[in-house]
């Protein structure tokens, strides 16, 4: 694997991030448009557009990490610009744009897409 572009850096994508560097993967930078300059984190490095991220050589995998309602469009970008795909989100919000990514995934055939939710669970005790 080449290096991996992490789209959306909020919550899960700086999560996604700290867990890539633990394995000891090649984060190579991410493209969040909501990040301010005060809160954008030094590395990885920030892409200024998903177009950019996209195209880089460095880039063989995303991590899309964006709330649901760019999920979709996200997802069938990067698999039309030949990356692989973990999606943090379930798979389209309505049957349309689930129709969208499937088309997309069948048309890259060579492409891996997977798609994962980050959960947060609460342990409680009841007595």
């Amino acid at each position: 694997m080449k290096g991996i572009g992490i789209v959306g850096f909020g919550a899960v994508g700086r999560l996604r991030f700290r867990e890539f560097q633990k394995l000891g993967e090649n984060v190579v930078g991410y493209f969040d448009p909501e990040l301010t300059s005060q809160s954008e984190p030094s590395k990885p490095n920030r892409f200024s557009s998903l177009q950019s991220l996209l195209a880089s050589t460095e880039i063989d995998s995303v991590v899309v990490a964006t709330p649901n309602q760019f999920t979709a469009d996200t997802v069938v970008e990067a698999l039309r610009a030949g990356k692989h795909v973990l999606a943090e989100k379930p798979p389209g919000r309505n049957y349309q744009e689930f129709c969208k990514i499937a088309d997309a995934s069948h048309a890259a055939p060579h492409q891996v897409l997977m798609f994962g939710m980050y959960l947060k669970v609460a342990v409680c005790s009841i007595g």
